[in-house]
């Protein structure tokens, strides 16, 4: 079927498996509408959820609003939080506390190597991680087994 020999476009929404970790990367770019079909795909899947993130940029005057509500959403869907960027994920994580989300289950890191040395301490049997956002493009297989 023609349809199998199409090819993901690289960071949107593509499904990769890394080691033991299902990896739904949709770190090329987002905004609100997007962000919110990511987590939907994530929510479909089976096992422990993670978000790893630094938030939606170039929102203009709506970007804090947006962001906020982002992070009700996250609330919504995630068992674990990784927000990369103290000071650009503040609203984000305001959403996640108004939503009552654990705070022992989010985690502000400024880089996002870090968040990749984490996520194989919070990973369980299943668990499924999506990449949203403008993450740069350093994860890859390589670097995970190296790290």
């Amino acid at each position: 079927m023609a349809v199998r020999m199409i090819k993901p476009i690289p960071h949107r929404l593509e499904l990769k498996k890394i080691g033991d970790l299902h990896i739904i990367d949709d770190a090329y770019n987002s905004n609100p509408l997007g962000s919110k079909m990511a987590l939907e795909v994530l929510k479909l899947m089976p096992g422990k959820k993670i978000i790893v993130t630094p938030g939606m940029i170039e929102l203009g005057e709506k970007q804090e609003e947006l962001n906020k509500e982002f992070g009700k959403q996250i609330a919504l869907v995630c068992d674990e939080v990784i927000l990369i960027g103290k000071d650009q994920t503040k609203p984000i994580y305001e959403g996640l506390k108004i939503k009552k989300h654990p705070e022992k289950d989010i985690y502000i890191l400024n880089d996002v190597k870090k968040a990749f040395s984490l996520l194989k301490k919070l990973k369980g049997k299943e668990t499924y991680v999506l990449l949203e956002n403008d993450l740069p493009d350093i994860f890859s297989e390589e670097w995970w087994y190296e790290n």
